[in-house]
């Protein structure tokens, strides 16, 4: 970021300080330098998407129960995966540090990315300047793919828990490659998880 989106981007915390951590939408915005080279291009897309699971966020943070799922079918590069993988445990842990993340994808190695990408903008100079005070990433568990706050909540990529709770290597662990026992073992695996259905 130079200093004129530096100055910029001050100007928007400065004159809408109490928008800013209250909206996924504003924040995705906001913080997309941190994690995109390439400027954000806006779309109602974008919007309807942060804000609804905002609501799903904001629902589970007050305990309310579920009344459907939540499904997203859209095309590829429609920032589906910077928006719900990326943005938004960043996002949360400014209104909700308590929560807990679990992220996957069809490769360990996306999923990887996504929870490094997340972790970089929370460690960023911009981020810890407006909430590093609410909470800290802790130093003993701070791995690419698994992260927790000092309130006990965190973050990881789904291969390498299932990997290590399976007894497995990471690279082994895809579920289109396990037979039926193992695709069994998982199920039963993951079902033990406490990680609220985000």
């Amino acid at each position: 970021m130079d200093k004129k989106e530096l100055i910029a981007a001050s100007r928007i915390l400065m004159t809408d300080y109490n928008r800013f951590p209250s909206a996924l939408y504003e924040f995705t915005k906001a913080f997309w330098h941190e994690v995109v080279k390439d400027p954000f291009i806006d779309n109602w897309h974008i919007k309807f998407l942060c804000d609804r699971i905002q609501e799903e966020v904001e629902r589970i943070a007050e305990r309310i129960p579920k009344t459907k799922d939540l499904i997203v079918n859209i095309s590829p590069r429609s920032l589906k995966s910077y928006i719900f993988s990326i943005m938004l445990c960043p996002w949360s842990w400014t209104k909700y540090p308590s929560l807990k993340f679990i992220n996957s994808s069809y490769s360990h190695q996306l999923s990887t990315d996504h929870c490094l990408k997340g972790r970089r903008l929370i460690q960023s100079a911009w981020y810890q300047m407006h909430w590093g005070h609410q909470f800290e990433l802790t130093g003993d568990q701070n791995a690419k793919s698994f992260y927790e706050n000092d309130k006990g909540k965190a973050r990881r990529a789904a291969y390498a828990r299932l990997a290590s709770d399976m007894g497995i290597d990471v690279h082994d662990c895809h579920i289109g490659s396990f037979d039926l026992d193992q695709c069994r073992q998982a199920r039963r695996i993951v079902n033990t998880w406490e990680v609220p259905s985000v």
